[in-house]
């Protein structure tokens, strides 16, 4: 055992209190009682959160330094862009070929995702001339105050302070339709 199990073990010890279950005059048995983040569970609850809580920490530690370069790759390229987003149609059709050789980029060759609010700057990889191209999900405005802002997110506040929400309700709604959630410091 590593000095880092060991030190899940103890603080793991720390969490479990040994009280009395059952404080009836009736019965005095003594029976223990397993705490798990403030809550009493029963002991195979607590026993099962342990071992996840270990196995957590084993998977946290192992990296991708451990995998091939290929892997690497893959398990990038994977984990890069999933879930909805907003684009902007017009705006996708005018920019969606490479500005190398004129082919139309696809999706599924998204090297990276810079996220902007509700708004995205895709860098996509041709595959024909392997250029990478950057192609943003809407339009961007200056606005008065000399900031460059997506007119998404200008919108989306708008709808906030119209209908009386902040930036968690938006938040709730974006993690239903499986969207990456709102920054609240672009509002």
């Amino acid at each position: 055992m590593n000095p880092e199990e060991s030190e899940v073990t103890n603080a793991a010890k720390r969490k479990l209190e040994e009280t009395s279950c059952d404080n009836n005059a009736k019965n005095n048995r003594k029976k223990k009682r397993f705490m798990w983040n403030n809550k009493c569970v029963t002991e195979a609850v607590y026993n099962l959160r342990l071992k996840q809580q270990q196995n957590f920490r084993i998977r946290k530690k192992s990296t991708s330094e451990d995998l091939p370069p290929e892997s690497k790759a893959a398990s990038k390229k994977q984990k890069m862009v999933f879930g909805r987003r907003i684009i902007d149609v017009d705006l996708w059709a005018q920019n969606d070929r490479c500005k190398k050789c004129g082919q139309i980029l696809s999706l599924a060759n998204i090297i990276e995702e810079n996220r902007h609010g509700l708004a995205s700057l895709l860098i996509i990889h041709c595959q024909e001339c392997l250029l990478e191209n950057s192609i943003t999900t809407d339009k961007t405005f200056t606005a008065p105050d000399g900031k460059t802002m997506y007119d998404v997110n200008a919108r989306i506040a708008l709808g906030l302070i119209d209908a009386g929400m902040d930036w968690r309700h938006l938040n709730k709604l974006l993690g239903v339709l499986d969207m990456p959630p709102f920054n609240n410091h672009l509002l």
